[in-house]
């Protein structure tokens, strides 16, 4: 192999040695005005945001019953019974759940049922930040992740204590594809403002790196024929 060839091949490892992903950030904004209707019947089940690399399917649940015993540090649920058709709505303030046809608090409240937003990211990432429109003195909420990998929100995952920051960051580096985040006091009633998260986003090879593997197969297209001649 003659040393021009050496030195393109050289060349073309340092070019693919390149990392494959980075580090990447996005803010879902769930805010809108102005807002949807509060009926129920009008409501979607869901709607999906992008941002940067990443598309969030955002959509209503509320639990009408659930069992989280304290497991070491940590709530786990051990039993949950999940409204039949709650719906979400954006307003200026943020999203909210009405969870049924006779529910006429379009916030996420937990008075009654215990209303909470699902988010289905489609891949790992990390919350580093949600924030909340309407939150008072006496709001709290808890966050969720599917911890057993089953694709959902419920028996077997985390559920948090309570918590009562607005903004919130202390989601402590977890990474999930589904997180959940819900009101579970009969006086908690607040909006889903803001949802910050980190994630691997991939890195394309760069532009030169394809020129010169195009050039590498030139050369050596051009040696066979060479050879063959």
């Amino acid at each position: 192999m003659g040393n021009n060839m050496k030195s393109l091949i050289a060349a073309a490892g340092l070019v693919l040695i390149a990392p494959a992903a980075m580090a990447a950030t996005a803010t879902f904004d769930l805010s809108l005005s102005p807002g949807q209707s509060t009926n129920h019947g009008s409501l979607p089940l869901s709607f999906s945001l992008t941002e940067g690399g990443v598309t969030a399917n955002f959509s209503a649940g509320a639990f009408t019953d659930y069992t989280a015993p304290i497991s070491g540090s940590n709530r786990i649920f051990t039993s949950v019974s999940l409204a039949s058709d709650p719906r979400i709505g954006r307003y200026d303030q943020g999203a909210g759940v009405v969870n049924s046809p006779t529910d006429n608090d379009h916030q996420v409240d937990g008075s009654g049922w215990a209303d909470f937003i699902l988010i289905d990211f489609g891949q790992d990432v990390t919350i580093t930040s949600i924030s909340f429109g309407l939150f008072g003195r006496d709001d709290d909420f808890r966050w969720m992740y599917d911890s057993n990998n089953d694709n959902m929100i419920g028996v077997g995952d985390f559920l948090s204590f309570l918590q009562d920051d607005n903004p919130f960051s202390g989601f402590g580096g977890t990474t999930s594809n589904l997180f959940a985040i819900g009101a579970f006091d009969s006086d908690d009633e607040w909006k889903l403002k803001t949802v910050s998260i980190e994630y691997t986003a991939p890195v394309p090879l760069p532009a030169g790196g394809l020129l010169l593997l195009s050039a590498l197969g030139g050369v050596a297209a051009l040696r066979r024929r060479r050879k063959a001649a």
